[in-house]
């Protein structure tokens, strides 16, 4: 019976190619998929609203999130970052956007863009990290000059010193 309904299936498709309506629903369907809209009646992007828990609950998840994110910024402008700064100010200022009024614009667009933002700087972050998690080098260069009979002599003295990433000594 499978295999008979299969056959029914296969030759109907093959016999009828796919109408104009058929086409435009099935590539509006996979931009859908892809990419995260809010659908509406009729396949109409439209607004979604935040539920309710978010509103009552989770704000003020997103106003600490919003606090800590400025608090690196402050460190980063401590650190003088300057990209790191702009960087953590675009995402405070989505985090501020999608929490001020209530979460009125916590939109899907808005989780996605934050949620991808924070993908892009832990990737950053950790390639920082790995650069140093084996320690640092520091280089001491002297210079000696002297003159001997006419003759002008320079001796130059590099001291190269590992530090572990964690130094008690500095």
């Amino acid at each position: 019976l499978s295999q008979r309904r299969l056959n029914k299936v296969r030759s109907r498709a093959s016999a009828d190619p796919p109408s104009e309506f058929q086409q435009k629903s099935f590539r509006s369907t996979q931009a859908a998929m892809l990419i995260p809209l809010p659908m509406g009646a009729a396949g109409q992007a439209g607004e979604v609203e935040v539920p309710a828990v978010v509103k009552k609950d989770y704000a003020k998840y997103w106003w600490l999130t919003f606090l800590l994110l400025i608090g690196v910024g402050v460190m980063d402008v401590l650190a003088r970052d300057p990209f790191a700064v702009i960087f953590i100010g675009v995402m405070a200022a989505i985090v501020w956007y999608m929490a001020s009024d209530g979460c009125r614009n916590m939109s899907q667009y808005c989780l996605f863009l934050f949620g991808m933002m924070c993908v892009i700087e832990a990737v950053i972050e950790t390639i920082g990290l790995l650069m140093i998690i084996g320690g640092r080098t520091t280089h001491e260069r002297t210079v000696q000059t002297s003159i001997d009979g006419g003759a002008r002599t320079s001796t130059i003295t590099v001291v190269e010193r590992k530090h572990p990433l964690s130094d008690e000594s500095q």
